[in-house]
Protein backbone atom coordinates (compact mmCIF):
# COMPACT_ATOMS: atom_id res chain seq x y z
CA UNK A 1 0.00 0.00 0.00
CA UNK A 2 2.92 2.86 0.47
CA UNK A 3 4.07 1.66 -2.47
CA UNK A 4 0.90 1.88 -4.16
CA UNK A 5 0.90 5.46 -2.81
CA UNK A 6 4.07 6.31 -4.53
CA UNK A 7 2.76 5.92 -7.62
CA UNK A 8 -0.10 8.54 -7.10
CA UNK A 9 2.68 11.51 -7.23
CA UNK A 10 4.70 12.84 -10.12
CA UNK A 11 7.90 13.53 -7.78
CA UNK A 12 7.65 10.36 -6.52
CA UNK A 13 6.29 7.85 -9.31
CA UNK A 14 9.43 7.78 -11.57
CA UNK A 15 12.33 6.76 -9.00
CA UNK A 16 10.08 3.95 -7.91
CA UNK A 17 9.47 2.95 -11.86
CA UNK A 18 13.57 3.17 -11.67
CA UNK A 19 13.65 1.10 -8.93
CA UNK A 20 11.17 -1.45 -10.64
CA UNK A 21 13.01 -1.16 -14.09
CA UNK A 22 15.90 -3.46 -12.03
CA UNK A 23 13.67 -5.97 -11.75
CA UNK A 24 13.11 -6.97 -8.33
CA UNK A 25 11.64 -10.19 -7.58
CA UNK A 26 8.46 -8.61 -5.75
CA UNK A 27 8.12 -6.56 -9.44
CA UNK A 28 4.98 -8.23 -10.61
CA UNK A 29 2.87 -8.38 -7.52
CA UNK A 30 3.46 -5.14 -6.85
CA UNK A 31 2.30 -3.94 -10.71
CA UNK A 32 -0.63 -6.67 -9.52
CA UNK A 33 -1.58 -4.76 -6.38
CA UNK A 34 -0.56 -1.60 -8.12
CA UNK A 35 -3.64 -1.98 -10.97
CA UNK A 36 -6.06 -2.92 -8.50
CA UNK A 37 -5.43 -0.20 -4.96
CA UNK A 38 -4.72 3.07 -7.35
CA UNK A 39 -7.59 4.72 -8.36
CA UNK A 40 -6.43 7.38 -10.66
CA UNK A 41 -5.87 5.69 -13.82
CA UNK A 42 -3.69 8.27 -15.25
CA UNK A 43 -1.29 7.55 -12.57
CA UNK A 44 -1.43 4.01 -13.72
CA UNK A 45 -0.66 4.95 -17.83
CA UNK A 46 2.30 7.20 -16.49
CA UNK A 47 4.03 4.33 -14.02
CA UNK A 48 3.31 1.48 -17.25
CA UNK A 49 4.86 4.39 -19.49
CA UNK A 50 7.88 4.59 -17.65
CA UNK A 51 8.41 0.80 -16.98
CA UNK A 52 8.16 0.46 -21.29
CA UNK A 53 10.58 3.13 -22.16
CA UNK A 54 13.07 1.53 -19.58
CA UNK A 55 15.40 -1.44 -19.67
CA UNK A 56 13.37 -4.16 -18.74
CA UNK A 57 9.93 -3.50 -20.22
CA UNK A 58 6.69 -5.23 -17.99
CA UNK A 59 5.92 -8.74 -19.49
CA UNK A 60 2.30 -9.96 -20.92
CA UNK A 61 1.94 -11.50 -17.30
CA UNK A 62 2.92 -8.15 -16.05
CA UNK A 63 1.32 -5.60 -18.04
CA UNK A 64 -2.12 -7.77 -17.80
CA UNK A 65 -3.20 -6.50 -14.31
CA UNK A 66 -2.86 -3.27 -15.76
CA UNK A 67 -5.43 -4.20 -19.09
CA UNK A 68 -7.89 -5.54 -16.80
CA UNK A 69 -8.34 -2.20 -15.36
CA UNK A 70 -8.54 -0.30 -18.60
CA UNK A 71 -10.82 -3.18 -19.68
CA UNK A 72 -12.79 -2.68 -16.43
CA UNK A 73 -12.45 1.15 -16.91
CA UNK A 74 -14.11 0.76 -20.53
CA UNK A 75 -10.97 1.94 -21.76
CA UNK A 76 -11.56 -0.97 -24.83
CA UNK A 77 -9.20 0.57 -27.30
CA UNK A 78 -6.37 2.05 -25.01
CA UNK A 79 -6.28 -1.94 -23.62
CA UNK A 80 -5.85 -3.25 -26.95
CA UNK A 81 -3.39 -0.71 -28.26
CA UNK A 82 -1.36 -1.33 -25.00
CA UNK A 83 -1.97 -5.34 -25.24
CA UNK A 84 -0.83 -5.37 -29.08
CA UNK A 85 2.46 -3.28 -28.24
CA UNK A 86 3.28 -5.83 -25.64
CA UNK A 87 3.20 -9.14 -28.00
CA UNK A 88 5.71 -10.55 -29.87
CA UNK A 89 5.93 -8.82 -33.33
CA UNK A 90 5.59 -12.53 -34.93
CA UNK A 91 2.09 -12.38 -33.01
CA UNK A 92 0.55 -9.21 -33.87
CA UNK A 93 -2.57 -9.99 -36.00
CA UNK A 94 -5.21 -7.53 -38.40
CA UNK A 95 -7.30 -6.24 -35.92
CA UNK A 96 -10.40 -7.82 -37.81
CA UNK A 97 -9.16 -11.11 -37.40
CA UNK A 98 -9.59 -13.60 -34.19
CA UNK A 99 -6.20 -13.41 -32.29
CA UNK A 100 -5.27 -16.78 -31.72
CA UNK A 101 -8.25 -18.36 -33.24
CA UNK A 102 -6.62 -21.84 -33.77
CA UNK A 103 -5.21 -21.76 -30.80
CA UNK A 104 -1.69 -22.19 -31.81
CA UNK A 105 -0.03 -20.24 -29.23
CA UNK A 106 -0.78 -20.81 -25.34
CA UNK A 107 -3.25 -19.01 -23.94
CA UNK A 108 -2.28 -15.76 -21.88
CA UNK A 109 -4.90 -14.73 -19.88
CA UNK A 110 -5.68 -11.85 -21.74
CA UNK A 111 -8.67 -10.49 -22.33
CA UNK A 112 -7.81 -10.18 -26.15
CA UNK A 113 -7.16 -14.30 -26.06
CA UNK A 114 -9.31 -16.74 -25.52
CA UNK A 115 -10.22 -17.20 -21.74
CA UNK A 116 -11.05 -20.20 -20.14
CA UNK A 117 -12.21 -20.98 -16.92
CA UNK A 118 -13.07 -24.35 -15.27
CA UNK A 119 -16.71 -24.54 -13.58
CA UNK A 120 -19.43 -27.17 -12.22
CA UNK A 121 -20.86 -29.68 -15.16
CA UNK A 122 -18.12 -29.27 -18.03
CA UNK A 123 -14.47 -29.88 -18.28
CA UNK A 124 -12.90 -27.41 -20.91
CA UNK A 125 -8.73 -27.80 -22.17
CA UNK A 126 -7.03 -27.22 -25.57
CA UNK A 127 -5.99 -30.03 -26.87
CA UNK A 128 -3.44 -31.26 -30.09
CA UNK A 129 -4.92 -33.76 -31.73
CA UNK A 130 -1.35 -34.66 -32.99
CA UNK A 131 1.04 -33.84 -35.65
CA UNK A 132 -0.64 -32.21 -39.00
CA UNK A 133 -3.96 -31.74 -37.26
CA UNK A 134 -4.81 -28.64 -35.73
CA UNK A 135 -5.15 -27.66 -31.99
CA UNK A 136 -9.00 -27.48 -30.86
CA UNK A 137 -10.73 -26.57 -27.48
CA UNK A 138 -12.57 -29.72 -25.76
CA UNK A 139 -15.49 -29.37 -23.70
CA UNK A 140 -16.92 -32.39 -21.50
CA UNK A 141 -20.12 -31.69 -20.01
CA UNK A 142 -21.11 -33.82 -17.15
CA UNK A 143 -24.39 -34.78 -18.36
CA UNK A 144 -26.36 -32.14 -16.32
CA UNK A 145 -27.78 -28.96 -17.50
CA UNK A 146 -24.74 -26.15 -17.70
CA UNK A 147 -25.09 -22.48 -17.68
CA UNK A 148 -21.98 -22.57 -19.81
CA UNK A 149 -20.30 -19.10 -19.88
CA UNK A 150 -16.60 -20.64 -19.37
CA UNK A 151 -15.06 -19.62 -22.95
CA UNK A 152 -14.61 -15.75 -23.77
CA UNK A 153 -12.52 -14.06 -26.01
CA UNK A 154 -12.87 -10.13 -26.59
CA UNK A 155 -12.29 -8.11 -29.68
CA UNK A 156 -11.38 -4.18 -30.47
CA UNK A 157 -13.37 -4.07 -33.74
CA UNK A 158 -13.56 -1.14 -35.71
CA UNK A 159 -17.05 -0.31 -37.19
CA UNK A 160 -17.87 -3.27 -40.17
CA UNK A 161 -19.53 -5.83 -41.19
CA UNK A 162 -18.17 -9.51 -40.25
CA UNK A 163 -18.30 -12.82 -40.91
CA UNK A 164 -17.70 -15.71 -37.93
CA UNK A 165 -17.34 -18.56 -38.87
CA UNK A 166 -15.82 -22.16 -37.26
CA UNK A 167 -15.73 -25.75 -36.81
CA UNK A 168 -17.79 -27.71 -34.27
CA UNK A 169 -18.14 -31.32 -33.44
CA UNK A 170 -20.38 -32.92 -31.06
CA UNK A 171 -19.95 -36.15 -30.04
CA UNK A 172 -23.31 -37.85 -27.95
CA UNK A 173 -24.61 -34.48 -27.32
CA UNK A 174 -28.20 -34.66 -26.35
CA UNK A 175 -30.10 -32.17 -25.75
CA UNK A 176 -33.16 -29.98 -26.20
CA UNK A 177 -32.05 -26.79 -26.41
CA UNK A 178 -28.91 -27.30 -28.55
CA UNK A 179 -25.91 -25.15 -28.11
CA UNK A 180 -25.71 -21.30 -28.51
CA UNK A 181 -23.17 -18.81 -29.35
CA UNK A 182 -23.64 -15.42 -27.87
CA UNK A 183 -21.87 -12.04 -29.42
CA UNK A 184 -22.71 -9.38 -27.94
CA UNK A 185 -21.18 -5.76 -27.89
CA UNK A 186 -19.50 -3.97 -25.07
Amino acid sequence: PLLAALVAYPQTAPPLARLLETEPPWRGQALESFAAQIADLSALRRLYAELKGGPHPPSEQEIQPFLDRLVKAGEYDEAYATWIEALPTGRRADKATLYNGAFQYPLSGSEFDWRVAQGLGADVEVVDEGAGEPRMLRVEFSGARVDFRNVNHLMALPPGTYRLTGEVEAEALHTTRGLWWRLFCL
